[in-house]
């Protein structure tokens, strides 16, 4: 019987960026901001199912109000508006931060309060009022979502060096987390790590925390390390980032910040930002610039990398990684290295649905002020990290080999499918990938000491049927695929 062939020169190793791409989906023009204000748009607030994007007015705010963008998941705009509880026309109230809950509430941080409001229309209604629980020293400056019902407890947390709340015993503070019950006012556990002098590198707004409904993830500004909390602050695994030159950064920090610099410049932190800047270009040293996620597994981590002597725009270059917490991975150990700049700036980034937003700004030909949604996306597949890809074209005379569990020719297209696995099912009975591997094509090989009878396929029909959702089954003999075919392997479908 002549061979199956399923092994051509158009088979590659799947390692490239066709499984983790970064690009700009789309852009959406917001005419109705058309004009001539200013606004603040860097920031976004903490969601799930929508992005909601404080105006912040760029200079007073002649309006009782702060104005919201929102954008659903079908690209519609719409605003709302908030009257800030002590807001005073013509003075320059934030919303300087944000976490949207089901139901529409929200909480909005702003003027050292958190407000719980509710949307009912085209305006943000209040409900509550707390204090920011800034401690007692002013130990926290951001809020982040923790896995609790709605708005019961929220994360607080500072990534910067914060003079006051040095204890005496210590020249520099620590990263701080805290689980804040809202309801009761109240800190209920706090978190101190100590990252030494990196702690100064918080200064220059790099973004070192990140939440899902999973986890908390901190970034260590000076080591290749991220660590996981759970929702009780507990910490639970660690993430090594395979880029030492990080360490270096740690020791040449130390190395500037003398501990008599550190007391020249205590309270003084622009004339401590601005020898930092004069002693060496921090903007290109090799550190975790930040960390979000994409989604609840998959961890996004921007490196800034190390810059070569006389490199130019290297600066402009970020090391990407993206992590799996149920698979403890990377897509690429390595990283990948990018010019693309939407996800690692210092502002606060959102991840819906894959994307992440952020509004631009420009003047056109009649000095009106124009903005614009951009949508960035990550498409990242893990699962190509162990799939070669085969050309469809080598598998068309197969299909008079290929047999159903009840002996009936193989009837479908390859161009049906987007995987196909080859078994003999030995070395995988007990895997369970289930709808990880969808559209996918198994086919089965039966050694010469197997029995090829339907009971048989029927057996391992079943088989193959707990291991993924709705596979297509189908058989041939092992001595009709070709030697060069690695047995119980994914192969990627291609259509050439």
């Amino acid at each position: 019987m002549q061979k199956i062939i399923f092994f051509i020169l158009n088979i590659f190793i799947s390692i490239s960026l066709f499984s983790q791409e970064f690009s700009k989906e789309k852009i959406i023009e917001i005419n109705q901001l058309t004009g001539e204000n200013f606004y603040d748009v860097s920031d976004v607030l903490e969601s799930k199912t929508k992005f909601i994007i404080p105006l912040n007015p760029a200079f007073e705010n002649e309006e009782n109000f702060i104005k919201f963008i929102i954008i659903d998941s079908n690209y519609n705009v719409s605003f709302a508006k908030w009257k800030h509880l002590s807001l005073i026309p013509g003075y320059l109230f934030y919303c300087d931060a944000g976490l949207v809950y089901p139901n529409n509430r929200i909480i909005i941080m702003s003027d050292e309060k958190l407000f719980l409001v509710k949307q009912k229309g085209d305006k943000f209604v209040n409900i509550a009022k707390k204090k920011f629980p800034t401690g007692k020293n002013n130990e926290y400056e951001r809020i982040d979502f923790m896995n609790y019902p709605a708005y019961d407890h929220i994360l607080l947390s500072s990534t910067y060096n914060s003079w006051n709340c040095i204890d005496e015993n210590s020249l520099y503070s620590k990263i701080r987390l805290a689980k804040f019950n809202f309801k009761k006012g109240k800190i209920e556990k706090k978190v101190e790590l100590d990252v030494g002098k990196g702690i100064f590198l918080g200064m220059f707004s790099f973004d070192w925390i990140a939440t899902s409904n999973n986890a908390i993830a901190v970034a260590n500004p000076t080591k290749p390390e991220i660590y996981l909390y759970d929702n009780n602050l507990d910490i639970k695994d660690t993430i090594f980032i395979d880029y030492p030159d990080i360490i270096k950064t740690g020791k040449f920090i130390d190395s500037i910040i003398s501990d008599d610099i550190i007391k020249k410049y205590k309270y003084k932190m622009k004339e401590l930002g601005d020898f930092l800047l004069a002693s060496a270009d921090i903007y290109k040293l090799p550190k975790i610039k930040k960390i979000v996620f994409i989604n609840d597994d998959l961890l996004l981590i921007c490196v800034q990398p190390k810059c070569n002597s006389g490199e130019e725009n290297c600066g402009a270059k970020t090391l990407f990684y993206v992590y799996s917490l149920s698979n403890e991975e990377f897509y690429d150990n390595n990283g990948v290295l990018s010019n693309f700049s939407a996800f690692n700036s210092t502002a606060n980034t959102v991840f819906i649905n894959n994307q992440a937003i952020n509004i631009t700004d420009s003047v056109d030909d009649s000095d009106k002020i124009r903005y614009s949604a951009n949508y960035n996306q990550v498409k990242v597949d893990l699962l190509d990290k162990y799939v070669q890809i085969i050309d469809t074209t080598v598998l068309l005379s197969a299909n008079k080999n290929l047999q159903y569990y009840n002996m009936n020719n193989f009837a479908q297209n390859f161009s049906d499918f987007d995987y196909i696995y080859i078994s003999d099912l030995l070395a995988c009975s007990h895997c369970r990938y289930l709808d990880k591997f969808k559209k996918i094509l198994v086919v089965h090989c039966f050694s010469k000491n197997d029995k090829n009878d339907k009971t048989s396929r029927f057996f391992y029909k079943k088989q193959y049927e707990l291991m993924f959702k709705n596979p297509t089954v189908v058989f041939t003999n092992y001595s009709d695929i070709n030697e060069n075919i690695e047995k119980n392997s994914f192969y990627k479908i291609k259509v050439f």
